[in-house]
């Protein structure tokens, strides 16, 4: 059964700026998505995620296809997957030509933690009417890319330290102004930062990416078996817009079609 958690503020906003401002102002929220759309995909890459990832790429033609009717084909989309493994082993596509070849900046590998390491990919940044080279991308998941093994540690994983890189740091490509900002999060576990535990330290960093995904207009979609998760709690709840879905794999494409549907027509004018 599908609930969802709808958090919707218009805000008409009339503010000036003279110098030294260190904030960013959004003129208009929401955007309508005829405007054009920005949406990147983030993925959890571990181990336990396999049945998503195949019912998105079953159906991520009818998943494009909507995108593209409600952007009236101005529309970008990105790929970004996190994935984390034990120290000491490597990640099971390290060696895979289509990762190997992916430029620098779309890989990030971290080694902070005490335990695991974390790895992040994007492999498609957004660019202008990209479904094709999207769609080649999403079918490489669980087959020309193996499967992650983060699932095996059996909790948290670290998708709060991938969105920060996609919302401060254009890991996924820039955000356009003027159009409709999305990230779609699919996961099945909390947020643990770089050390595979939850803490305090990962719900707080998630509270500061929901402020600084509202300055920039960036709703923040999330969909997972699991409910009151610290995304759920800390990043969709105090995100304009934000909204969650408790997903059900034998229809999870079409909850990710509702999903943008809702934004999409709670945002025009």
């Amino acid at each position: 059964m599908k609930q969802i958690k709808w958090i919707l503020l218009i805000l008409t906003v009339s503010l000036s700026c003279h110098k030294n401002c260190d904030y960013e102002i959004v003129p208009e929220f929401p955007i309508p998505c005829d405007e054009g759309m920005d949406v990147v995909f983030v993925i959890d890459y571990t181990r336990g995620m396999e049945a998503t990832v195949d019912s998105l790429k079953n159906h991520i033609t009818w998943i494009t296809n909507l995108i593209q009717t409600f952007s009236g084909g101005n529309y970008r989309i990105g790929l970004s997957i996190f994935d984390e493994v034990e120290q000491t082993t490597a990640v099971t596509y390290q060696n895979v030509p289509d990762y190997l070849n992916l430029p620098s900046n779309q890989k990030l590998f971290i080694s902070s933690g005490s335990q695991v390491d974390q790895y992040f990919t994007t492999l498609e940044k957004m660019n202008l009417g990209n479904a094709n080279s999207f769609i080649a991308q999403v079918n490489k998941l669980n087959s020309i890319l193996p499967f992650g093994l983060g699932g095996t540690f059996g909790g948290p994983e670290p998708g709060d330290l991938i969105l920060n890189e996609v919302v401060n740091n254009a890991f996924a490509g820039v955000w356009r102004p003027g159009v409709s900002k999305m990230i779609i999060l699919l996961t099945d576990s909390n947020a643990s930062g770089d050390d595979d535990n939850q803490d305090p330290l990962d719900d707080n960093l998630l509270n500061n990416i929901a402020n600084d995904a509202n300055l920039k207009g960036i709703q923040c979609l999330m969909l997972s078996p699991i409910s009151n998760s610290n995304y759920e709690t800390e990043l969709i709840n105090n995100n304009i817009g934000g909204i969650f879905a408790l997903q059900n794999n034998q229809s999870m494409y079409i909850q990710v079609t509702n999903l943008i549907s809702a934004v999409c027509e709670a945002n025009q004018n």
